[in-house]
């Protein structure tokens, strides 16, 4: 996997650089359950009042569920590279962010991941930042297209384009059509 950390050096760098080391696991946790499908233990990486990508984790969890699922139908899979300890709580690392849709669109998704930790090691906070602009283009492009040739489907958009995993199935058959109509994608490699 490949991930990396520096940790501040100081007068608390053997306290922090522990610290950092027990992160650091629990952050190659956190890609090793997203990556297997292992959703339970994935959850369970998380503090009970976390923020994932401003969803609590404790007042909605099936939502947070239900996306999971649907980034397991979609062989949804993240490597993480260059985490840096922003301070003691807060890392940040670069990631590349691949699945069956943005694939057939010719493309992965690439950004930071900024992970925060409780005082007991479990992640209160995990905020993805995209940074190639073609994939937010990519799912309007598609939410649009979706909305005006097939009104039948009820699209569950919350906090930017996530689908929910009743309709990944169906939805990457709609990729499948979108991208077959589209003059703009798949992108070229």
């Amino acid at each position: 996997m490949g991930i990396g950390i520096l940790a501040h050096p100081g007068p608390t760098a053997k306290p922090q650089a522990t610290r950092s080391s027990q992160s650091l696991e629990v952050i190659s946790a956190w890609v090793e359950t997203y990556n297997s499908g292992d959703v339970d233990n994935w959850l369970a990486l998380y503090a009970d009042d976390a923020v994932v990508n401003g969803t609590l984790l404790k007042f909605d969890p099936e939502y947070i569920r239900g996306v999971q699922l649907m980034n397991i139908a979609w062989h949804e899979a993240f490597r993480l590279s260059d985490c840096t300890a922003a301070d003691l709580d807060v890392f940040h690392c670069d990631y590349q962010r691949t699945n069956d849709m943005l694939a057939r669109a010719g493309m992965s998704a690439e950004g930071i991941i900024e992970f925060g930790f409780d005082d007991s090691g479990s992640i209160r906070r995990s905020d993805l930042t995209v940074v190639n602009p073609e994939v937010t283009t990519f799912e309007r492009a598609l939410s649009t297209w979706i909305e005006a040739e097939h009104p039948e489907v009820d699209l569950a958009t919350r906090f930017g384009q996530i689908l929910l995993a009743e309709v990944s199935g169906d939805l990457l058959a709609l990729v499948d059509e979108f991208v077959e109509q589209s003059d703009a994608y798949p992108l070229a490699g």
